[in-house]
């Protein structure tokens, strides 16, 4: 949805996003650690997943 509304593919909106989010947490430092206790972890599948090279699932990492 946001590659169509932003007229472009999808692989180059998500090798911008991809990008955007690797910066975030060196830009953060170590510090951005502080204060998490709890680290969770939820593994799930995409549904609209139909390619043979890819099998769906995603792993989210949360604090």
């Amino acid at each position: 949805m946001v590659a169509r509304e932003l007229g472009r593919c999808w692989d180059t909106v998500n090798s911008v996003a991809v990008a955007a989010t690797e910066a975030l947490p060196l830009a953060a430092g170590p510090a951005r650690l502080d204060g998490v206790q709890v680290i969770g972890l939820d593994v799930h599948e995409w549904a609209h997943v139909f390619v043979a090279s890819g099998d769906g699932f995603v792993t989210v990492i949360t604090d």
